[in-house]
């Protein structure tokens, strides 16, 4: 990664849903061949009244290695849980902060971020990842 990122002026937004008992790892954020992205955010919404708890890997495409996660339980149905912001996410997403004081986490262009729900949740459930791009 560049020492010193330059905005691409574009945005990116990627929602992920997850069907009943999805307790295998899916990508809530794939890789992008040329940009690095910067997250500022990632929710997590359940719409079932167990209260599963999220893994959050970050992936580097190369040996598929993990390197860095977090485990946090979610809340109750239909809450929105800040991930990115939570005790686990801060300590690993929010060691950043912009100009303006705003935390973020710089994800290279060929890694990915995956989630996988607790094996007991029953949950429909979505993740969303919020950020910009950096070449």
């Amino acid at each position: 990664m560049a020492t010193s990122l330059i905005f691409t002026s574009a945005g990116f937004s990627q929602n992920t849903g997850f069907g009943v008992s999805a307790t295998t790892a899916t990508t809530i954020l794939s890789s992008d061949p040329t940009y690095t992205r910067r997250i500022y955010g990632i929710t997590f919404t359940n719409s079932a009244t167990q209260t599963p708890t999220v893994t959050i890997r970050v992936l580097d495409n190369t040996s598929l290695v993990g390197a860095a996660y977090i485990t946090t339980a979610t809340t109750g149905i239909n809450v929105m849980t800040d991930l990115f912001g939570s005790s686990t996410g801060a300590a690993l997403f929010q060691k950043q902060k912009d100009a303006n004081g705003v935390p973020y986490y710089n994800i290279p262009a060929t890694w990915t971020l995956t989630a996988q729900l607790s094996a007991n949740s029953t949950a429909t459930a979505s993740i969303h990842v919020f950020g910009e791009t950096y070449a």
